[in-house]
């Protein structure tokens, strides 16, 4: 029996190799029409200065950014005279909204109060409270503990979304 072994020679492996570029600076925020290419990251991955991925055009990047740098969704990055777009991957997200006419404002403060005792950042705007959940079931946990905390008047929903906990409500620690 005969074994044959493939060796790329340099031809075979500049033809089968990727474009390579190192980013090292966020250049501002992208616009909805912007063609770019995307590289694709979870939320707990925007806070890492160095990262490797893959755009969906197929580049192979290296995020080199300055330490302490935080992206966010949309951001461009730039490197090697090239730009890309940072785009967060959707999570599992539980939605709390009224159920039905005005809330007032102490029930909402209660509601982002009872969701931090559980130790989940939280995005707050005018007519939802949004926070990361890890199964859908946990709906049901956090409608009763909305509801022990006196505070019927909202819905929860669960939905696939980007989540971007507001700056000043993020309970990642305790300092």
């Amino acid at each position: 029996m005969h074994l044959s072994i493939w060796v790329p020679d340099r031809t075979d492996a500049s033809r089968i190799s990727r474009t390579e570029i190192r980013i090292t600076e966020v250049a501002g925020r992208g616009h909805p029409g912007l063609d770019a290419e995307c590289i694709h990251m979870e939320r707990g991955e925007m806070q890492k200065s160095r990262l490797r991925r893959t755009t969906d055009r197929g580049t192979d990047v290296g995020l080199d950014l300055p330490a302490g740098t935080t992206l966010h969704d949309g951001d461009l990055v730039r490197g090697e005279g090239r730009t890309v777009i940072v785009r967060q991957m959707p999570e599992t997200v539980g939605v709390i909204s009224p159920a039905g006419g005005p809330v007032p404002a102490e029930m909402w403060m209660l509601a982002a109060h009872a969701i931090g005792n559980m130790h989940r950042p939280i995005s707050i705007s005018r007519d939802e409270i949004m926070f990361p959940v890890q199964d859908a079931s946990e709906r049901e946990t956090f409608a009763c503990m909305l509801d022990r905390a006196g505070t019927g008047r909202f819905e929860i929903t669960v939905r696939e979304a980007v989540f971007e906990p507001h700056a000043a409500a993020n309970v990642a620690g305790h300092g």
